[in-house]
């Protein structure tokens, strides 16, 4: 797959998870997830299943919970990154929550096989390179 093609896969993942959990169809059955250190939640998740119980994960702590991609990039063939943003409300506090990070995005053979998380684009893009 291209560039392009990368970036409206990592699309397609935001698309389907704008107002639930996430589609597992453009996943490997491997997927490791890891969160940026600052997230409500910890990790790695591991595998389709993983990906569920990190949305849930999510949802006990957050109501109304939405996470948009706000903007995609691949800087290569086997990676893409993008800014994205988390709303709704914490429910141990009634605080508003919208937080914005970035995520570098790794894909084998048309399917995402591995997510992270970090606090900005560039260090996303400094992972590549590490």
């Amino acid at each position: 797959m291209g560039r392009e093609e990368n970036v409206e896969l990592v699309r397609r993942f935001f698309t389907g998870f704008a107002d639930g959990p996430p589609p597992t169809d453009v996943l490997a059955p491997d997927i490791t997830m890891r969160n940026l250190a600052e997230f409500p939640i910890k990790g790695p998740y591991e595998g389709h299943e993983g990906i569920r119980r990190w949305w849930a994960d999510l949802a006990e702590v957050i109501d109304d919970l939405r996470i948009e991609g706000e903007k995609f990039a691949a800087p290569d063939d086997e990676h893409v990154v993008t800014l994205q943003r988390m709303t709704g409300t914490f429910k141990s506090t009634g605080l508003p929550v919208d937080e914005r990070w970035a995520g570098l995005t790794r894909i084998e053979n048309g399917l995402v096989v591995e997510i992270t998380g970090y606090a900005s684009r560039s260090e996303a893009l400094d992972a590549i390179d590490a």
